[in-house]
């Protein structure tokens, strides 16, 4: 697959000064190499740019973002957005480098400056997300379970 020219990363939050920067360190419960990175993530999927802003929201406790077949695949499994807005930022695809390859996901390890910033209701792209089904739950906890509240002991982190 050929570079994009553009990329998109959602944030639930406002970029704060002119460039996003490398992000601080991941919660990733599968532990996924890729998703451990300190840098900043792209996607050359809008939706999946979106779906990650909402995922980040407050109230969303735990959940998943991801591609298969080339489907969206954004599962909430604890909690909801209870955010008024998100933020899309539109980049220029140059430092970034996708990780790992025909995954969707880019990572540039430099700070960036977006080229277009959009303020976007919550309500209005709550369509790229679902709850996760009573089944995927369980599997999810027969999974994770064990995982997360070890770090809610550990790091006090909300997740």
């Amino acid at each position: 697959m050929e570079k994009p020219r553009y990329l998109y990363h959602g944030s639930p939050r406002e970029l704060i000064g002119d460039k996003l920067a490398p992000g601080q360190k991941t919660v990733d419960l599968g532990e996924h190499p890729e998703n451990l990175i300190k840098g900043v993530y792209a996607s050359d999927m809008k939706e999946y740019a979106i779906a990650m802003a909402l995922v980040q929201s407050n109230g969303v406790q735990n959940a998943s973002v991801g591609v298969s077949n080339g489907k969206l695949n954004a599962i909430v499994y604890r909690g909801w957005p209870e955010s008024e807005h998100i933020y899309l930022y539109t980049l220029k695809s140059t430092t970034f480098h996708e990780i790992p390859k025909g995954s969707h996901q880019w990572v540039s390890l430099q700070p960036v400056k977006p080229i277009k910033i959009e303020k976007m209701s919550v309500q209005e792209n709550l369509y790229v997300i679902r709850k996760a089904t009573s089944e995927e739950l369980e599997a999810h906890n027969q999974k994770f379970g064990k995982k997360i509240e070890e770090l809610k002991k550990k790091e006090k982190l909300k997740i």
